[in-house]
């Protein structure tokens, strides 16, 4: 299921559907509430097809769901082209590609970097359709030439000849791409902008259509995906003169079933997301080593780490108790599938102050770490820390110092005190982490130092795409001169205090995040908010979903004195492009005699506001007037 044409562009968990350069303005397609004909609702889940947003310039943002959106991703890949979403390693799930010129790009990740693979196949002028057409579980790239309303159909991202050519409707006619009929194996449909007449054939074969009719307006963009998760595709239309994405479940006229707003630009962040799965064991980009030393159960981990010199690359293999292993510079420590290390009490795992050690799938347990260690406990700098399952210690899960280390996908829960700790290092990056209901025991309190994360005093840290849930505490901190730090595309839920909370820090960056259900064990005032900065300036705070929290996105003046770049103070806060929710207070609030944060460029702008939500200014709660005669949110809107 993947068309696609020039501009601006829709892309599916399973395909990417047609950009226009131009849409044109019409009246509205109808829209119910629930759906007809007794179809599921949209859903949200690994078997519901999402959409991506997509610039025809290289800048792909993949959604959470089509229930109520939610950023997953915002990266760039493969320049101008026209762009596409598709399983190109039949992994299940969809990467970004390009098609310019004739001259295909795909790429296996979401994210940035270099194609996977570059190749020809078709004319400058003929366009992309990506799916799986021979139901091997991979998405290909065939073509549909317009001007001769023909097929080009490959089962393969290669040069070679199609497979098969066929002729399938009028020239001008757009496709699309959708598995109409369940059977596993996508084919082509087509869209007569002329007339709004919709038609598709359940096999990639010449012949009349198997279905058709009217729906949507005749300039709509039509797409096609597994909306409610039944397993078969149905129709959807993006209007880009109105920003909103009409889906219908099923291939019959009628009304649209549900609707989401998703914006007339490639730049408009979507509502909520869906949460992200547990993580997976190390994937493809993980390096190759050569393993030099086998280390089974009933060998000493701890003792072969000592025996052997620096750079030894260790694979181990079943349950090894009570080892604790201070690894040498280089040194790589590989689990096996089903590597286990039971503390059985003793203090950490893996500790010390070598420098670029790997720590890669382990399952590390019961280990008697105490407040303020980790069970991996890095001191040097370069650790990596990938893949790993660390859960029910008596303290923090994972604690780094030193610079430079990566703590990546990793399953840190249950663990007394903290998930993940970083403390006085330079460039670390925290990414794709499930960090869940942490200090679960509530045997620490969380004020002074508990939760799902804990970070202090770094500088250039990178939180990106976690998924910090249940903690008995933030789900996500940074507290103690943080500087040029960097939050998105994180998914952080149900929480007892705030979902994001950056506190007496500096300059940074907060986007693109999710944040649902936080706060209400600390939810007075302004605090227990989806994102919270107390006494912390030069701050961008922009494309969050913020939705269900004690409240909204708060910032907080408290004296605290001053740190390592200056006084502690909100001032320089710019909030403009989230989306808030249902979710109490959002503003400013002073804990101090200084009326100073209404007066420090501090500022709200371009916010979208939603159900039950308030907001607070010059000491006062405030409604949406008086709010905005502060000078908040002109090109801001409210729905009650």
């Amino acid at each position: 299921m993947h068309p696609t044409m020039p501009g601006d562009a829709i892309s599916f968990r399973r395909f990417l559907g047609i950009a226009l350069t131009t849409l044109a303005v019409l009246s509205g397609v109808l829209v119910s509430t629930a759906p007809a004909h007794g179809a599921a609702a949209p859903c949200v889940g690994p078997a519901c097809d999402t959409i991506a947003i997509a610039d025809g310039a290289g800048r792909f943002r993949p959604l959470n769901n089509v229930v109520d959106g939610g950023v997953a991703a915002d990266f760039s890949f493969g320049g101008p082209g026209i762009p596409l979403m598709g399983d190109w390693n039949c992994d299940g799930v969809d990467t970004p590609g390009v098609f310019s010129g004739g001259t295909i790009k795909v790429r296996n990740t979401n994210s940035s970097g270099a194609p996977a693979k570059t190749y020809s196949f078709g004319e400058a002028t003929d366009l992309p359709l990506v799916g799986d057409f021979n139901g091997n579980g991979c998405d290909s790239v065939s073509l549909y030439r317009p001007n001769e309303g023909r097929v080009f159909l490959s089962n393969s991202l290669s040069s070679a000849a199609p497979a098969r050519v066929y002729y399938f409707g009028n020239p001008g006619d757009r496709p699309f791409v959708g598995d109409f009929d369940g059977n596993g194996i996508d084919s082509v449909g087509l869209h007569r902008v002329s007339t709004g007449l919709i038609y598709f054939r359940n096999s990639n074969s010449q012949g009349v259509a198997d279905s058709s009719f009217i729906w949507g307006d005749p300039n709509d963009l039509v797409v096609a995906g597994d909306w409610n998760g039944d397993g078969r595709d149905t129709v959807a239309a993006y209007r880009r003169s109105n920003g909103w994405f009409y889906m219908r479940l099923s291939n019959s006229s009628g009304i649209a079933d549900a609707q989401l707003r998703v914006g007339t630009t490639a730049m408009v962040v979507a509502a909520s997301g869906l949460s992200r799965p547990t993580p997976a064991a190390p994937g493809s980009d993980l390096p190759t080593f050569a393993v030099d030393v086998e280390v089974y159960a009933g060998t000493s981990l701890k003792g072969a780490a000592a025996a052997h010199p620096a750079g030894t690359v260790f694979r181990v293999h079943g349950e090894h108790e009570t080892q604790s292993v201070r690894p040498k510079d280089g040194q790589v420590f590989l689990g096996a599938p089903g590597a286990v290390l039971d503390g059985n009490g003793v203090e950490d795992a893996f500790s010390g102050s070598a420098d670029d050690v790997w720590i890669v799938g382990f399952e590390i347990t019961d280990y008697d770490n105490g407040a303020q260690h980790g069970a991996i406990h890095a001191e040097g700098d370069r650790w990596v820390i990938w893949g790993n399952t660390i859960h029910h210690t008596t303290g923090t899960g994972v604690k780094v110092y030193g610079d430079g280390s990566v703590v990546r996908d990793n399953n840190v829960h249950h663990n007394s005190q903290l998930g993940i700790a970083v403390a006085f290092a330079d460039g670390e990056v925290v990414e794709g982490n499930e960090i869940a209901y942490n200090n679960w025991q509530v045997a620490y309190s969380w004020g002074w130092e508990a939760g799902g994360t804990k970070f202090w005093s770094t500088n250039g840290l990178v939180v990106r795409g976690n998924w910090s849930h249940h903690n008995h505490g933030p789900g996500l901190w940074s507290d103690h001169d943080n500087i040029n730090i960097l939050y998105e595309n994180n998914v952080v839920e149900d929480n007892y205090a705030a979902g994001i909370f950056h506190e007496i820090g500096y300059d940074g960056v907060i986007r693109n995040n999710v944040s649902r259900r936080n706060g209400f064990g600390h939810d007075s005032w302004l605090w227990g908010a989806g994102i919270v900065i107390a006494a912390s300036q030069n701050l961008e705070i922009y494309g969050n979903t913020i939705e269900g929290n004690a409240n909204g996105i708060g910032l907080m003046q408290q004296e605290r004195g001053s740190g390592a770049f200056g006084e502690y103070l909100v001032r320089n806060v710019y909030v403009h492009d989230n989306t808030i929710r249902n979710s109490g207070l959002t503003g400013a609030a002073r804990d101090t005699t200084s009326n100073a944060i209404f007066s420090s460029n501090n500022r709200f702008e371009s916010n979208t506001y939603v159900g039950d939500v308030s907001w607070a200014w010059n000491n006062s709660a405030v409604g949406w007037s008086t709010w905005r005669s502060y000078g908040h949110d002109d090109t801001g809107s409210y729905t009650p």
